[in-house]
């Protein structure tokens, strides 16, 4: 629900724009992953969205509490856990068809999840290996690695 209410005040997603224009935005935004640039348009920056930040210190470093949830996990925020990256997401996909769909990628999470486990992306590559970065592709592969486990194969993630 956090990563809701901030999408539409970081990404600029407004439903007066109109459906068509709402619906550009988050395909631009879903495109390899561009609303994870702090600039989405030159694609620099990696981890760089502010809304990364934000989501983090709103749901783990509340100040409002006298100890936050957070502070015995600071180590499991570097590098940024992909399970954060796709709320994010799929966020964004509630805004797909244009107007919000509160809750429409439920289910999505649920399955993104199952592949991607808590594993980090891994932070040894420079970030213009970084510029074709795709969660879609990160998924798939995932995906592979899964279905060939369940089928007692010998590949691993």
């Amino acid at each position: 629900m956090k990563a809701q209410m901030l999408i539409e005040s970081h990404y600029e997603i407004c439903s007066a724009d109109g459906v068509d224009a709402v619906k550009s935005k988050v395909q631009k935004l879903l495109s390899r992953s561009s609303f994870l640039f702090e600039d989405m348009n030159k694609r620099v920056g990696f981890y760089g969205h502010e809304i990364i930040n934000e989501l983090i210190a709103k749901q783990w470093f509340d100040k409002t509490k006298r100890s936050s949830d957070g502070i015995p996990f600071t180590a499991s925020f570097i590098p940024i856990p992909i399970p954060l990256l796709v709320l994010i997401e799929c966020a964004l996909k509630d805004w797909e068809d244009g107007t919000c769909q509160k809750g429409s990628s439920k289910n999505n999470f649920s399955a993104d999840m199952k592949f991607l486990g808590n594993a980090p992306l891994k932070t040894d590559v420079t970030e213009d290996e970084w510029d074709d970065i795709d969660l879609g592709a990160e998924r798939a592969h995932l995906s592979e690695t899964w279905d060939d486990r369940d089928a007692g194969g010998s590949r691993t993630a």
